[in-house]
């Protein structure tokens, strides 16, 4: 089977290893007309191809949507994803969903945030805001309802009235990615893991050369997005490490680190704005940027107390099934009436 090419700084060394290819391509082409099926009283159609580094959260969403068109006869055919209405959805009985899956938190000179508004959330040591960004915004505005994976991108935006008809057409949906992995004796995980998709962007490729520096083994895995290999690589992790790609971007990257700590890996994450919404941030080790390597050692060197706590904890397990309600009751508000605005409550913030 082809195999991926794998990063790992190992004591000052790179070295190059291997992973399965088993989920970088789909067979159908990417111009493939879209996707056609029954869903209760209703169709959806969604892409054939999604993008690959986004598939595993589309299919999450599509399966939400599915299940609530089944469960709930909801009386409506759902365009979910990027891609025109089939001829034969109706308008009037048509739903068009959208994914949001952007940092909205950007610090002024950010990429790709020319135009975009100052909002109300304070930048962290000086004077001024966060800009609120809502990258392809256009192609957003045609959706009927837009799904967000995180609450403090919501709570951005939240802040800023140009923005009030999108916030008012938003749902939240938690990035659920990933089942339990098979249990792992303590000892038996012994990897830090990074999942950088470019970890040659400055600040990832200077932390893992950092992280080398200080003798700590780590690896940078890409192209691997299946469940299936998530669950195997998270599943043997001892330490996943999170950073922020850039300065300016300042969402949490909650696509990767809750179906870490779903996994039962540990996860070090650089600090983040807002992070007091994030449901599950009581689980996470955070650090200012420069303590990484600091806070990656420590992990390492309690490793099995800290897992035994999540473990032992029974909110954990009651924290991922009030964000499973949560994430249903979302996909049924924005499928049931989906012209009446949602307000920002309950299972949004």
């Amino acid at each position: 089977m082809p195999r991926v090419r794998l990063q790992a700084a190992r004591a000052g060394r790179l070295v190059v290893m291997r992973w399965p290819l088993e989920s970088l391509w789909r067979r159908t082409p990417a111009d493939a007309p879209p996707r056609i099926e029954r869903a209760g009283a209703g169709r959806i159609a969604s892409a054939a191809v999604p993008d690959r580094c986004l598939a595993q959260y589309h299919d999450y969403c599509l399966g939400l949507v599915r299940r609530t068109l089944s469960d709930e006869s909801v009386p409506f055919d759902v365009v979910f994803g990027d891609l025109p209405p089939p001829p034969a959805f109706l308008p009037e009985r048509t739903v068009r969903v959208g994914l949001q899956c952007e940092h909205t938190l950007v610090k002024p000179g950010g990429r790709d945030a020319d135009g975009a508004p100052a909002g109300g959330i304070p930048l962290p040591g000086s004077t001024g805001n966060y800009l609120v960004r809502i990258a392809g915004y256009d192609r957003l505005r045609r959706c009927d309802r837009v799904i967000d994976y995180s609450l403090p991108n919501l709570a951005n935006i939240a802040t800023c009235p140009r923005y009030a008809d999108h916030l008012a057409r938003s749902v939240h949906v938690a990035p659920l990615l990933a089942g339990e992995a098979p249990a792992v004796q303590d000892g038996g995980r012994r990897d830090v893991v990074t999942t950088f998709t470019d970890s040659g962007q400055p600040r990832r490729s200077e932390l893992l050369a950092r992280l080398a520096r200080e003798g700590i083994a780590v690896r940078n895995v890409t192209g691997v997005y299946d469940e299936h290999d998530l669950v195997r690589l998270y599943g043997g992790a001892e330490v996943v490490v999170n950073v922020r790609q850039t300065d300016h971007h300042d969402t949490l990257e909650e696509l990767r680190v809750l179906p870490a700590l779903l996994c039962g890996a540990i996860v070090v994450s650089e600090d983040v704005p807002l992070r007091s919404l994030v449901p599950y941030e009581r689980f996470i080790i955070w650090a200012d940027y420069d303590r990484i390597p600091g806070a990656v050692r420590g992990a390492l060197a309690n490793a099995e107390r800290l897992r035994r706590r999540i473990r032992e904890d029974t909110s954990f397990p009651e924290t991922v099934a009030a964000m499973e309600r949560a994430n249903r009751r979302s996909i049924l508000a924005a499928l049931h009436s989906p012209t009446a605005r949602i307000p920002l409550t309950g299972s949004n913030l």
